[in-house]
């Protein structure tokens, strides 16, 4: 008795299973197995057990046409994670757009007109501006404007000494105070030049023998000898 009751059983759940393979669905046409995947027969494509189809082994279609989400099927539907554009580089803003990931360069700029921005693998990068022109005659600095180029000064404080600037820096050259006056003695004094008057009698000539009056001269205001005219 108990081995026709076991034997009734089997054949009732072989026929059971014929029915189902084989068999016709209305919506997706003929049943070829059962998915793996899948709870039990028969469900909606995304019913109470996910989005795998119950009667067919291809997962339903997740994609939500956003090229800024990772699709997915899980037992709890489709699942829809953002997109991670994350490159790695410190020196880009990473976001997604409608044409997916973009990579823009990160703005390093601080506003300082006196520093050269520049993005490293270690961050941003301020250094100072050279604001050297190459020319020995002007001070080089940088203000808020940035570089500015003033004229060198040269003077050197001396009164006996002509300030200028060349190409190889600040030149300064003795005075000239020669006024061409023989009459007079041409000197510099910290005070500038100076010309003293000498003492010059008409008809005599410095450092030339020359007759005045009764005396020969040879040199100034030094009579030689007395000599009457």
């Amino acid at each position: 008795m108990k081995v026709s009751i076991f034997v009734g059983i089997t054949i009732v759940l072989i026929l059971g299973m014929l029915a189902v393979v084989g068999s016709e669905d209305p919506y997706y046409g003929l049943v070829v197995g059962r998915n793996p995947y899948s709870f039990s027969y028969p469900y909606d494509s995304c019913g109470s057990y996910g989005c795998c189809n119950c009667y067919i082994y291809e997962p339903e279609d997740c994609d939500d046409g956003n090229p800024c989400t990772v699709d997915s099927c899980t037992s709890d539907g489709c699942v829809h994670k953002p997109v991670n554009c994350d490159d790695g580089n410190s020196c880009t803003v990473d976001s997604c757009t409608s044409g997916g990931c973009v990579h823009e360069p990160v703005n390093c700029d601080d506003g300082n007109p006196c520093t050269v921005d520049s993005c490293t693998p270690k961050g941003y990068v301020h250094e100072a501006v050279n604001c050297d022109d190459g020319n020995p005659c002007t001070v080089d600095s940088c203000t808020p404007n940035g570089c500015v180029h003033e004229p060198v000064n040269c003077d050197d404080g001396n009164p006996c000494t002509a300030d200028s600037c060349s190409s190889s820096g600040c030149v300064h050259e003795p005075v000239n105070c020669d006024d061409r006056n023989p009459c007079t003695v041409d000197s510099c004094t910290p005070n500038g030049c100076v010309h003293e008057p000498v003492f010059c009698k008409e008809n005599m000539h410095l450092g030339v023998d020359a007759w005045y009056g009764e005396y020969w001269f040879t040199e100034i205001f030094k009579p030689k000898w007395p000599q009457r005219v």
